[in-house]
């Protein structure tokens, strides 16, 4: 499960006058896949890798208000429901630290 949660605090001052101050905060959740590559090697007591995949999103989890859920954010001139975007690949790098137990001989 992604969840994505997106804040917005618009304003408009004139002349030191404050003419519009509002906060809104919209959440999403969708269903995701990752499939990567995984590779790794052990140098002592660490293990130090590398990964690269990508993520698929998927679902129609749009943005919707965290005061009214039935309230969803939709864009002004498409009228579409905006929805997070977090396709796309992936990658990094990991260094892991081994905690061997001590055996007795």
């Amino acid at each position: 499960m992604l969840f994505t949660e997106l804040k917005m605090h618009e304003y408009l001052y004139l002349l030191d006058t404050e003419y519009l101050n509002d906060r809104y905060r919209y959440k999403s959740r969708n269903l995701f896949y990752e499939p990567e590559f995984r590779i790794s090697y052990p140098v002592k007591s660490l293990k130090i890798g590398f990964n690269a995949g990508y993520l698929l999103q998927f679902g129609g989890g749009s943005f919707r208000s965290t005061e009214n859920t039935d309230n969803k954010l939709v864009n002004p001139y498409s009228g579409e429901e905006i929805r997070p975007g977090w396709n796309g690949f992936r990658a990094g790098i990991s260094i892991g630290w081994y905690f061997a137990k001590k055996t007795e001989q």
